[in-house]
C-alpha cells in the first residue's frame, strides 16, 4: 500500500559536502534503492553542508544521513541493510500508527 500523505512518509535528508565526494554519491545511490523499494514511501532531500538546513543539526560532517530529524550516520556511507532496516522501521510505525 503506497503512503497517502507526507504524514505517512520517511524523510531522509543527505547533507553532502561542497564538492560532493565518492560517499556521498554511494549514499545517494543507496537512498535511490529505498526509494524504489519503497514508492512514495520516502520524502528525499538533498543539502550542502553550508545549507542553513544542515546546520541545524550542529557540526556537519559529510556525508550526514538523517532520517525524521534523527542522524542516522555521519561521516561514512551506512550499512546498506541496517539502514533499510531503519526505514522500514520508520515507514511501518508511520503507516500502521
Amino acid at each position: 500500500m503506497l503512503p497517502t500523505d507526507r504524514a505517512e512518509q520517511v524523510t531522509i535528508t543527505l547533507v553532502t559536502a561542497l564538492h560532493e565526494c565518492p560517499k556521498c554519491v554511494k549514499c545517494e545511490a543507496m537512498i535511490g534503492r529505498l526509494q524504489q523499494a519503497h514508492p512514495g514511501g520516502i520524502d528525499f532531500r538533498k543539502v550542502p553542508a553550508d545549507a542553513p538546513e544542515a546546520a541545524d543539526y550542529g557540526v556537519v560532517m559529510p556525508p550526514m544521513v538523517i532520517v525524521d530529524d534523527f542522524i542516522a550516520c555521519a561521516g561514512k556511507v551506512p550499512i546498506e541493510s541496517a539502514f533499510a532496516k531503519l526505514v522500514a522501521g520508520q515507514l511501518a510505525e508511520k503507516q500502521n500508527p
